[in-house]
């Protein structure tokens, strides 16, 4: 049985023109997706360059060949600048297209002056298309491993693979005797890219919804003037933090650092002052602690620092380090130079410590530096292990 080339075609055709609107109109409806409409208009494209290439069958004008070869490559360009767009992937853009769609000039130069062919031209596009879309994949798999929308991308990724080897596959040499139709292709890819654009599609609007999903997800989590752990997070971050440390038997300490006069800068200058002057004042701390400590928003002018595994003298060095960074440098709000300081109060846990214990003594150090003057850091007394309190078995008594 034999597979209906022209049937095969318009199939295709629709389905590109289908998932086209689908997508656009998906877009519309659901706020917060970053690709489905660029996607829609890939689909869109794609079932344009089909179109031409249908008609060119009938007319044989050599313009509607070129223009639906080109029609099919932008699309599949297009499709790689929304998975970038949905995975967050930030790809060479523009000057990639460019080079690609160049690359299909010049091959097609190539395939009709120097070397007639004619298959030339659509292996040229089925070429770069493998390319494309293997390298698409394997930038998805390699950004978004261990994420997760790891399963939606997964997906995506093998079957940008199966339609970049059927690509690829169709531009080899064709066997002895086997003539096939230059204008699409082979029934088989044809088949192919109806089938894959069906597939791809749904795992791409499955991809945006968990992708939306879990930015909604981390956007509770984060606090949205300073990006960085809100108070509920950063709180849940240092008990998981605190009962690593009591299981590795090692100490943590915590500071808390507040802004000085934070209030005055407010009524002076107000809230986007203190918002950009919260944010300036964010990034500078978490730049000048290590990677594996914990920061968050802790108050309305606090944050709070967890570190694991350091003693009284290592905290000591490590919140000094962000304080006096932020003494030295102006913070800069619409173009006026506002000098901003930090009071820090720390406290050091032993191991076994309790996290209340260590949080309360932190809050007390840091009302000892505001009373001192400001600007300066205060280091609570060690917080001792917690006494373990002994277990008699039941039925046991002192004078058992």
């Amino acid at each position: 049985m034999t597979l209906d080339i022209s049937t095969l075609v318009l199939l295709t055709i629709a389905i590109g023109f289908g998932l086209g609107v689908l997508s656009v109109v998906f877009s519309q409806r659901q706020p917060g997706v970053r690709g489905a409409r660029l996607w829609g208009a890939a689909m869109l494209a794609f079932g344009a360059g089909y179109a031409l290439l249908y008609v060119y069958v009938s007319t044989r004008n050599v313009a509607l060949l070129y223009a639906g070869w080109i029609g099919v490559l932008c699309a599949v360009l297009m499709m790689v600048r929304a998975l970038n767009r949905i995975c967050g992937i930030k790809g060479p853009g523009t000057v990639l297209d460019l080079c690609v769609i160049g690359f299909a000039l010049v091959g097609w130069i190539f395939f009709t002056f120097t070397y007639p062919s004619p298959l030339g031209h659509a292996d040229t596009i089925l070429v770069l298309v493998s390319v494309v879309l293997a390298r698409a994949a394997w930038d998805i798999w390699s950004n978004v491993r261990g994420s997760r929308i790891v399963v939606p991308a997964a997906a995506v990724a093998v079957l940008l693979c199966a339609v970049a080897a059927m690509s690829m596959l169709e531009a080899l040499p064709p066997a002895t005797g086997n003539e096939l139709p230059p204008e699409f292709g082979s029934p088989v890819l044809v088949l192919v890219w109806a089938v894959s654009l069906a597939f791809l599609t749904v795992c791409v609007l499955w991809l945006e919804v968990s992708q939306l999903y879990a930015t909604m997800e981390t956007a509770g989590m984060v606090d949205v003037v300073t990006g960085l752990s809100n108070r509920p997070t950063i709180i849940a971050e240092i008990e998981v933090e605190h009962s690593r440390s009591h299981r590795a038997k090692t100490p943590f300490s915590i500071a808390i650092f507040g802004m000085d006069n934070f209030g005055n800068v407010i009524d002076e200058h107000g809230q986007r002052a203190g918002d950009q002057m919260l944010k300036w004042a964010a990034g500078l701390i978490r730049s000048n602690v290590r990677p594996y400590d914990k920061v968050g928003r802790y108050g309305r002018e606090e944050f709070l620092l967890m570190m694991p595994m350091t003693t009284e003298k290592e905290s000591l060095g490590i919140a000094e380090r962000s304080r006096q960074a932020i003494q030295k440098q102006a913070c800069v709000v619409d173009g006026r130079q506002l000098g901003v300081t930090v009071s820090v109060g720390v406290a050091v846990g032993e191991r076994g410590a309790d996290l209340d214990a260590v949080l309360h003594a932190a809050d007390e150090a840091i009302s000892q530096a505001k009373e001192q003057g400001r600007n300066c850091t205060v280091v609570a007394p060690l917080i001792g292990m917690v006494p373990e309190v002994p277990i008699v078995a039941e039925g046991q008594g002192a004078n058992a």
